[in-house]
């Protein structure tokens, strides 16, 4: 999961690649309800959502964890601006830390 979403940034060719490190499953100091960054485009939210449901998913499954990023980051499915998208890609460093088969 995570290395398809690697190789999905690479595809892009948008110079956007995950957090190297992550050791809480949010960004630091990060107000989704107070971004600012412009809107995504209709391609890229549905990417979002994507990103979101497997986000739910793990949670799920036992993932605990992270129930509180990933249900702030669910709550902006019908609106994601580009800091929510960023945000919702720093989970994914976070999981591959912390679980074994990703």
């Amino acid at each position: 999961m995570v290395k398809n979403l690697e190789n999905f940034l690479v595809k892009q060719g948008r110079g956007i690649k995950l957090p190297k490190r992550a050791t809480a499953p949010g960004p630091n100091d990060y107000m989704s309800e107070l971004d600012d960054m412009p809107e995504l485009g209709a391609e890229m939210i549905s990417h979002y959502q994507s990103l979101v449901g497997i986000l739910n998913w793990m949670v799920e499954l036992g993932h605990v964890d992270m129930i509180v990023e990933v249900s702030i980051l669910a709550s902006h499915v019908t609106m994601p601006c580009e800091g929510h998208l960023l945000a919702a890609y720093h989970v994914f460093p976070y999981i591959k830390k912390h679980t074994t088969h990703v």
